[in-house]
């Protein structure tokens, strides 16, 4: 499929997608996305699924097997124990490449 994907639900991917995914559910991937991926909920990237994109998400999660390329960013809380060592208590954004 080529194109935007919008809604407010959740989407399995099991085939094809290369375009932009932004939806207020959980996705899950098991097939090949290329294009960028925002969400308020998680993303489980599947063991066999390839990801070339950015994912925006505060709870993702990737199987062993599972190929990711591009930019992770999640905004969270760190625990209190880490804070001391952070400016000011910020959130954090992790970034994989």
């Amino acid at each position: 499929m080529r194109g935007r994907i919008t809604g407010e639900g959740d989407l399995l991917v099991e085939g094809s997608v290369e375009g932009e995914i932004n939806v207020g559910g959980d996705i899950t991937l098991s097939g090949v996305v290329e294009g960028d991926i925002e969400t308020r909920g998680a993303v489980h990237i599947a063991s066999g699924a390839r990801v070339r994109g950015n994912v925006r998400s505060d709870d993702v999660s990737l199987d062993e097997g599972a190929e990711f390329a591009g930019e992770l960013s999640a905004d969270f809380e760190l625990p209190a124990d880490l804070q001391a060592s952070s400016p000011a208590g910020a959130a954090s954004t992790a970034r994989r490449r």
